[in-house]
């Protein structure tokens, strides 16, 4: 089986390093591509998607932003697994930050220089506590293009799914400041976990992964 990963917003395979899948899976890194302007969350999938082979079975792992695209992927898709990590399964799972940033437009009051400068906030939102970490939460703020963070956000903020994918697998940490966890239907609640946990917790979320995937 081939498993496809989708990283986070603006982010890449760098987030996935230290996790392990196990022997004989063919692991294959999602790259974000360019929206087009004002293009929808369903259409943007459907381009991402042209990567993905169909003719041999396959999973999707989506972390945050790429765990809202997985789901969306599974709709047309229909892959083997679906795992999901730091992420919304559905519209209902959002936090209450994320609606009140919507209904007063607040998200377009943020210039998005701030979201592109590295601070203590976004360490301390992230979950970014060691000197590895924060480095590369920089190293991804600074990759990430600014026309792709302000489509991305908007989709997210505005984002309507109210199916859960009913073999979906869903992953949090019960420390997640940027997507709380208590407004979740996570399958797996990781104790102290934060938005970065797939990189701070890899020993554990990697285990989980290994017996999801070795389950019928």
């Amino acid at each position: 089986m081939t498993l496809y990963f989708i990283s986070g917003l603006g982010a890449d395979k760098r987030m996935f390093q230290k996790l392990q899948v196990p022997p004989g899976y063919a692991v294959v890194y999602i790259d974000w591509i360019d929206p087009l302007p004002k293009e929808p969350l369903p259409a943007y999938c459907k381009r991402l998607s042209a990567v993905i082979d169909t003719s041999k079975e396959f999973g999707l792992i989506g972390l945050s932003l790429g765990g809202i695209i997985s789901v969306e992927m599974a709709k047309f898709l229909h892959p083997k697994k679906l795992i999901i990590i730091s992420s919304m399964a559905t519209r209902y799972d959002m936090p209450w930050t994320f609606k009140l940033a919507r209904f007063l437009n607040l998200y377009k009051l943020v210039p998005l220089t701030f979201l592109k400068t590295p601070s203590l906030v976004l360490n301390w939102l992230f979950g970014a506590k060691t000197r590895e970490e924060k480095a590369l939460l920089k190293e991804i703020i600074f990759d990430t293009s600014v026309p792709f963070l302000s489509w991305a956000i908007d989709q997210i903020l505005h984002w309507q799914n109210t199916q859960r994918p009913p073999h979906l697998v869903h992953l949090h940490g019960t420390a997640d400041k940027l997507l709380l966890c208590g407004a979740t239907q996570a399958n797996y609640k990781i104790i102290g976990g934060e938005h970065l946990m797939v990189y701070s917790k890899a020993g554990i979320i990697s285990q989980i992964i290994i017996e999801t995937l070795e389950r019928p």
